[in-house]
């Protein structure tokens, strides 16, 4: 019968996740967030490395979006620091695009709002133009 092992239930292991998170001023390594909830991740598997278990240079901080999504496409277990990079190169690609969308996405909305407000400003002002029009006797016809 297999043994349960938790790991924080292990002062190294508690020690050597913290140190990684301190190390990379608590900020996931792949996405920059902050402020959420952060996991240290080996970067040579826990299992398969024995030697590099607390060593902090097998370490990154991923938030747990990127922990779960670096899981989901390469599994636990038997993974490596060049799975890692692969990962780090795709997720770079993706966040790149990303906020490329979000400026243009900025950029359309305030043009829109300019716009709008620019229309707005022009139809206050013909009105006003019309009213002072009005009261100096002229009406808007010959």
């Amino acid at each position: 019968m297999a043994v349960y092992f938790d790991r924080k239930d292990d002062y190294g292991y508690i020690r050597w996740a913290l140190e990684v998170k301190k190390r990379d001023h608590f900020t996931c390594t792949v996405c920059g967030n902050r402020g959420v909830p952060l996991n240290s991740h080996h970067l040579n598997s826990w299992s398969d490395h024995p030697s590099e278990r607390y060593d902090v240079q097998n370490g990154t901080t991923l938030c747990c979006a990127c922990h779960d999504m670096f899981h989901d496409i390469y599994k636990k277990g038997k993974n490596t620091t060049d799975q890692f990079k692969e990962f780090e190169s795709i997720m770079s690609a993706i966040i790149k695009q990303a906020k490329n969308e979000a400026v243009i996405d900025y950029t359309t909305r305030r043009m829109i709002y300019e716009a709008e407000k620019d229309r707005v400003i022009q139809q206050i002002l013909e009105d006003l133009d019309k009213q002072s029009n009005t009261k100096d006797g002229y009406n808007g016809t010959e």
